[in-house]
């Protein structure tokens, strides 16, 4: 049933506003070009991406493909929302344009394209920074790429890092996991922060919201009450060794975290975290209590759709109440789809949790 807020309510229509570098289309004929279907998607540490559907062409159409007002590289701006409230879902370039023919259908033109998350995937380097935090690691990199970074400022400074034959995107993402963080763009704006697993709800999920479908899931498979991270310090020329219990790990209003819950009940495992050169102890440190973190955070997850909804962003927290102990509590989003279709907008959202 609608919530209380609910645009169903009032039954006010979905709307939508694409607009290609000053080029709108629409849901309509009467002006710009018509378009089917739009699916955004926003993830964090990977870009987000659309997909643009216009399936009303004929021979005298094709101007606003091969003029050029619509082409790789424009930017792209998406707004959804009900009635005259729309709000700004996904700012991007695109990235591809295609046409499919059949003969049991109209003509389709699709164009994709990406946040601007996706320049850090252009080609591979091989470099080294010296005596940086990762914070300053970050900022450097998003300037190379026309973005302003908007950082929290991380404390350990590197006396050297090296990116190896790898995408701006696979280092820098392997710097946030080894710290706890994580990296999303919203427009220009590239996002280098810890998991907000701390922080209230900015939406509540419950029996009288907008739901259309909820799925949750607990899984301990996989699961270690632990880690271990081991290294070498050439200074000292000794040995690091930091260990992370499970149950250290940010619990988000639960109780049992899952590696906890494992060793409970199939015998204790310390697992190894491989792939990181470590030489200081507040390295090794700080990548344990990383490792028990990212490991929490596949105990439960969650799918939720609802009734579209422009606010809902990644890097966010939402709670689901009312479900019972084991189902209930805050979840962390790393992964949001507007979709619009039909004349109708929904949102779907997925989501983390540490314990339960």
């Amino acid at each position: 049933m609608p919530g209380t807020t609910s645009p169903l309510k009032d039954s006010v229509v979905a709307a939508l506003v694409v607009d290609v570098d000053g080029t709108k289309l629409t849901t309509t004929s009467s002006e710009g070009v018509p378009i089917t279907r739009v699916t955004v998607t926003l993830e964090v540490d990977r870009p987000g991406s659309f997909v643009i559907e216009s399936a009303d062409l004929d021979s005298s159409d094709f101007e606003w493909i091969d003029g050029g007002s619509v082409s790789e590289g424009k930017p792209v701006t998406i707004s959804m929302g009900w009635g005259n409230d729309l709000g700004v879902v996904m700012i991007g370039e695109i990235t591809g344009i295609e046409l499919d023919v059949s003969a049991d259908s109209e003509p389709r033109v699709t164009i994709r394209g990406y946040d601007r998350l996706h320049r850090l995937t252009r080609g591979r380097r091989t470099r080294a920074f010296v005596d940086q935090k990762d914070s300053a690691i970050a900022e450097t990199i998003a300037k190379e790429h026309g973005l302003t970074a908007s950082v929290t400022a991380t404390s350990e400074v590197h006396p050297y890092v090296l990116q190896s034959e790898e995408t701006d995107i696979a280092f820098l993402s392997a710097r946030a996991r080894a710290i706890g963080y994580t990296i999303f763009v919203e427009d220009k704006i590239l996002y280098f922060v810890p998991r907000p697993l701390d922080d209230s709800a900015s939406l509540t999920i419950d029996q009288k919201s907008d739901l259309l479908s909820l799925s949750v899931r607990t899984s301990v498979l996989g699961q270690v009450g632990g880690v271990e991270v081991r290294g070498w310090n050439p200074d000292e020329q000794a040995a690091l060794v930091s260990k992370a219990e499970a149950s250290a790990a940010a619990k988000m209003g639960g109780s049992s975290v899952g590696g906890s819950v494992a060793d409970e009940r199939f015998g204790k495992v310390v697992g190894q975290v491989p792939g990181y050169p470590v030489i200081t102890q507040a390295q090794a440190d700080a990548l344990a209590a990383a490792e028990v973190q990212t490991s929490a955070l596949q105990h439960v997850t969650c799918e939720i759709s609802i009734v579209g909804d422009k606010s809902v962003v990644v890097s966010d927290v939402v709670k689901i109440d009312g479900y019972g102990k084991r189902f209930s509590g805050s979840y962390y989003v790393d992964r949001v789809t507007h979709t619009f279709a039909d004349d109708d907008y929904t949102t779907t959202l997925e989501g983390r949790r540490t314990a339960t």
